[in-house]
C-alpha cells in the first residue's frame, strides 16, 4: 500500500502513466517480488508535479538546501514562477486548512472539500502541526504581495518566488 502511495505521488495521477510505470517496476522489482519505492524511484520518471511538490515540502519542512536547489532545478527546466507562487499560496491555505480541522480529521472527508487528494490531506495535517494559525496566514499574505508585486511590476517573477521561499524558510527556521 505504501509503494503504491508513492507511486501516485511520484508519477502523477495520468493512469496511461502510471500503467507503464509500473510495468517497468514490477520488472526491476523481479517476478514474484514485492515492489518498493527504491523500484520506482530506481527507474520510473518522476512527475514534474512530484517535483514541485517536493519543493513545497522543502519549504514548509525548513530545508533551505534542499528546497533553494530544487526551487532554481524547476524553475529552470521551465516551471513558471508565478505557477510555483500560486502552489505555494495553495499549500499554506491547505496546511490552514487541515490546521483548523484539528488532528484526527478524516482525510478522505476533508479531501473533496479542499481540493486535494487524501494522500495531500494527510500529508498537510502532518505539516500544519508545526504552524499556528497566525504564521499560516501570515505566510498567504506573503504570497499575496509577492504575487501583487510581480502583476504590479516591482519584482521579477524568478525574484519574487525566491523571496517567498527565503520569508518560509526563515519563519520555518525559528522553529528548530
Amino acid at each position: 500500500r505504501d509503494a503504491a502511495r508513492f507511486m501516485l505521488q511520484y508519477c502523477g495521477m495520468d493512469l496511461e502513466q502510471l500503467s507503464h510505470e509500473m510495468e517497468k517496476a514490477c520488472a526491476h522489482a523481479g517476478a514474484g517480488r514485492a515492489v518498493g519505492r527504491e523500484n520506482i524511484e530506481a527507474v520510473c520518471i518522476q512527475s514534474q508535479e512530484s517535483k514541485v511538490f517536493q519543493v513545497i515540502d522543502s519549504l514548509f519542512a525548513g530545508q533551505g538546501g534542499q528546497a533553494m536547489a530544487k526551487l532554481r532545478s524547476l524553475t529552470g527546466e521551465g516551471e513558471g514562477a508565478i505557477a510555483m507562487l500560486s502552489l505555494i499560496e495553495r499549500q499554506a491555505r491547505l496546511l490552514a486548512a487541515a490546521k483548523s480541522a484539528g488532528r484526527g480529521a478524516d482525510a478522505r472527508a476533508l479531501a473533496p472539500l479542499l481540493g486535494a487528494p487524501p494522500f495531500a490531506v494527510e500529508a498537510a495535517a502532518r505539516q500544519a502541526g508545526r504552524w499556528t494559525g497566525e504564521e499560516l496566514a501570515g505566510i498567504i499574505d506573503l504570497c499575496v504581495q509577492a504575487d501583487t508585486g510581480v502583476k504590479q511590476g516591482l519584482l521579477g517573477e524568478q525574484a519574487a518566488v525566491e523571496r517567498l521561499a527565503m520569508n518560509v524558510l526563515y519563519l520555518a527556521g525559528k522553529k528548530k
